[in-house]
């Protein structure tokens, strides 16, 4: 390109919106010389703005403080002071209708600078020198002749290494070219120049910023770019990322239900505490509702964590998040459940025993034993999971753009080892859940006076059927599970509430109390009975009695 037609260029670049904006940068070589120095560009101006931050990239022959170049510019320094020197070089100067080259070897600056091509010039004869006396070294004939053919020269160049001015030559074997990263080069930048500016124009200087030599890159000072800034525009424009946040109304959702399941758990909790005094709340033995409640309320707040995202805390928080969801559901499911099936296992133990006409002492520590070493074995697992493997909140690129820019991410909670032990609290957990629901099944047909088992196996069955609705949704849209995963747990904390009211409150109401009161005074009077066996509770001093007998050519089973 012609010195003359880089401002046509720049113009042109400049009206395609692809200059002069802050977000490129223009590099040139080291052919554009002095042509943006030492002129005047009015201040706003299309040229102003697009010269503004440019800069060169240049092969260089040496630097001050490099040895062979050093000895170089003294060399060509002490030539030019020598008069009988420039004597031979003048007779050495070609003619062509100049009878006197004085003109130029007179003159004080002639060789006191080696100048842009001397360095390179420098080299190439040493490398061709240096490799001619390595051929002829290594040539010997009977004769002593010596004849210098092309190929070899070549070859022995190719071969050659040595310091130059430039730096450590090497070529490079397949092209015969000298190998880039044993070259010289440096980035200059074009800035204002303070000394000869004004208000109205601007002058640019040349100032080198960074240097490469020896395979790396090494910074002088910070290269200004077109926007002022030392730090380097994006090479591509900003790519609008899809992060799938958690939308701000379904955080809503999850965070209304857990407020629910919370004010729930304290609610009935409060409640049982003032009313423990009450005969019907001693049989629903308040310890384990107290258990039962503190289950609830761990796993309900769990849907605070599960909410928090990168978008509305740092990576730190997240993880932090990440870590907490595991502790809070396992320990809250352990809880609600040991206790639910700890309660209906204390009531089975009585009445097999009754039947069998055994008296039996079953104390809540007793029947509490297993609750204890499934909460134990939970927090023993959370505590080796989190000491050598915790989770942590990772950013995963789900789709690029044709520059291999992300266009579509996702933060999740992941652990190296998370699925060893998710399967571990699993097998504990939903062992729990199991024997659960076998405690409460094996217990439907044992009616006391206060009996809960048929309340309890209907709350375990809705937790199953809105625990399963994740497994019916399909997993190719990330975003749309992972969403849904948030509410499914909201929903599940907020049905997970009922364990706790079916213990305690459905039987308190009023209609329900009327309603057995009337199943009790509707029985039809059977034909034939027969007494199996008559049990005796006692809880925190109460005592409960229920005889049931069996009824023989009737409908339904009679309790007293």
């Amino acid at each position: 390109i012609l010195a003359s037609s880089y401002d046509e260029i720049m113009t042109a670049a400049y009206n395609a919106g692809i200059a002069g904006t802050g977000k490129h940068t223009w590099l040139f070589s080291d052919g554009v010389g002095s042509e943006f120095t030492g002129r005047g560009f009015t201040v706003g101006s299309p040229l102003e703005r697009a010269y503004r931050g440019t800069g060169t990239l240049s092969a260089q022959g040496g630097m001050p403080g490099m040895k062979a170049y050093d000895a170089l510019v003294e060399g060509l320094r002490e030539l030019g002071q020598s008069v009988e020197d420039k004597e031979y070089l003048n007779s050495l100067l070609p003619n062509q209708g100049i009878t006197n080259h004085t003109d130029v070897t007179d003159s004080d600056s002639y060789l006191m600078t080696p100048g842009f091509v001397a360095p390179f010039l420098y080299d190439a004869v040493i490398s061709a020198g240096l490799s001619a006396c390595n051929l002829e070294m290594n040539h010997s004939t009977t004769d002593g002749s010596f004849a210098l053919s092309g190929g070899d020269h070549y070859d022995a160049i190719v071969a050659s290494t040595f310091e130059g001015s430039s730096g450590t030559i090497v070529f490079n074997s397949e092209t015969g070219t000298r190998n880039p990263k044993s070259a010289l080069f440096t980035l200059s930048n074009f800035v204002d120049d303070p000394d000869a500016s004004t208000s109205d124009v601007v002058q640019f200087k040349s100032q080198e910023t960074d240097v490469f030599e020896f395979g790396a890159w090494r910074s002088l000072q910070p290269f200004v770019f077109n926007s002022g800034d030392t730090i380097a525009p994006p090479d591509l424009p900003e790519t609008e990322v899809d992060r799938n946040y958690i939308p701000a109304g379904l955080r809503a959702v999850g965070l209304t239900l857990c407020g629910v399941i919370i004010v729930l758990s304290v609610g009935f909790t409060v409640w049982t505490k003032k009313k423990e005094k009450i005969r019907i709340v001693k049989a629903a033995q308040p310890i384990f509702l107290y258990i039962i409640a503190i289950g609830t309320l761990l796993m309900g707040c769990a849907v605070i964590p599960l909410s928090l995202d990168p978008g509305v805390v740092s990576m730190e928080g997240a993880s932090i998040a990440c870590i907490s969801v595991p502790w809070l559901l396992a320990c809250g499911f352990s809880m609600t459940f040991s206790a639910l099936f700890t309660k209906t296992h204390r009531i089975l133990t009585i009445m097999r025993n009754a039947a069998a006409f055994k008296r039996v002492k079953v104390t809540a520590l007793d029947v509490a034993k297993p609750m204890i070493c499934l909460l134990l074995a939970n927090i023993i697992t959370l505590s080796v999971w989190t000491g050598i493997d915790p989770r942590s909140s990772k950013t995963i690129v789900l789709q690029t753009n044709r520059f291999g820019k992300a266009t579509e991410t996702e933060s999740i909670c992941y652990s190296e080892h998370q699925s060893i032990f998710l399967s571990v609290l699993g097998v504990i957990n939903i062992g729990a859940l199991l024997v659960a629901f076998v405690e409460a099944y094996l217990a439907r047909n044992i009616s006391v006076e206060l009996s809960e088992s048929a309340y309890i196996m209907k709350a375990i069955s809705i937790i199953l059927l809105v625990a399963s609705w994740a497994f019916l949704l399909p997993s190719s849209r990330k975003r749309i599970l992972r969403h849904f995963i948030l509410l499914r747990w909201a929903l599940f904390l907020r049905f997970a509430s009922p364990f706790y009211v079916s213990s305690s409150s459905p039987r308190f109401m009023p209609p329900l109390s009327r309603r057995q009161q009337k199943r009790s005074t509707d029985r039809e009077v059977p034909r034939s009975l027969t007494l199996r066996f008559k049990a005796t509770l006692r809880i925190q001093g109460l005592r409960f009695s229920a005889v049931q007998w069996q009824c023989q050519n009737c409908r339904k089973r009679i309790v007293d």
